[in-house]
């Protein structure tokens, strides 16, 4: 690493650009700049990360460089698997997001997921990054009052799609980092849901007693399907509440007193 950017270079490289003796790269950067190292394609040491192929040690789990070498060919093919698997998935996440965000804000958040990997992350960007994905959602939610019932698009809902295009993210630090984002902005919103709920209940009046003095009820023929016995006979209760006006009624069977215990 050299200042604040990223240095990939192969083991055997020449030392061009720091100062000393040392005509090789790896041995003239000093241990605590080195951030990862890889056996062709393969991570066998990864500072952050804490594994270590090499020796086995840490999150090595006991695999050494010998292993790696050894097993790299069917290493690789699995790898290849796997990315075709989540290229798969991510092509059908990203049309499920679709649905919610339209085809101009899903390539926002294409763009977004894209400058957030290749760059080096840390907490701040990661918040930034959620931050910037959720608004996507507002905006196109609020474009879409007009046009579309909006109970099936919740943001709950879009967060856990969200959090499905992050799992499928290579970089498994900053992978786990946003889930963990994802998931604290979604528990902020189930309780904040929560309490507008309650709010809410709290805030709704109670209903008034009725008083039978105030119940008008009648009762008169029915209509529909049922011969005479519906058509010809007062079977239908209505029952009026005089002080609003409020009128209900009731014409389920042939029977008025059934018609009653249903009001």
């Amino acid at each position: 690493r050299v200042v604040d950017t990223l240095c990939e270079t192969s083991f055997d490289a020449s030392n061009d650009s720091i100062s000393g003796k040392e005509r090789q790269f790896v041995f003239a950067l000093p241990e605590h700049r080195i951030k990862a190292v890889k056996f062709r394609e393969r991570v066998i040491w990864d500072k952050e990360m804490r594994t270590d192929c090499v020796f086995g040690s840490m999150n090595g789990n006991g695999v050494t460089i010998d292993s790696v070498i050894e097993s790299y060919d069917e290493w690789k093919t699995e790898q290849e698997q796997r990315e075709e698997r989540n290229r798969i998935r991510q092509v059908e996440v990203l049309k499920e997001l679709d649905i919610f965000l339209g085809d101009m804000r899903v390539f926002a958040l294409k763009e977004l997921s894209y400058s957030l990997v290749r760059s080096e992350w840390d907490i701040e960007s990661v918040n930034n990054y959620v931050k910037s994905v959720v608004a996507l959602y507002y905006d196109a939610r609020n474009e879409r009052k007009t046009s579309r019932n909006d109970e099936n698009y919740d943001i709950v809902t879009f967060l856990y799609l969200f959090s499905d295009l992050v799992a499928l993210m290579p970089k498994e630090n900053s992978r786990e980092v946003i889930l963990k984002e994802i998931e604290a902005v979604i528990n902020r919103t189930i309780r904040s849901d929560e309490t507008l709920k309650k709010n809410a209940n709290r805030n709704t009046p109670a209903l008034p007693e009725l008083k039978e003095s105030e119940l008008e009820e009648k009762f008169v023929k029915g209509s529909g399907a049922g011969g005479q016995k519906i058509n010809k006979t007062s079977n239908k209760v209505i029952l009026v509440h005089i002080p609003t006006r409020i009128r209900v009624e009731c014409q389920v069977c042939k029977h008025i007193t059934f018609d009653c215990t249903k009001l």
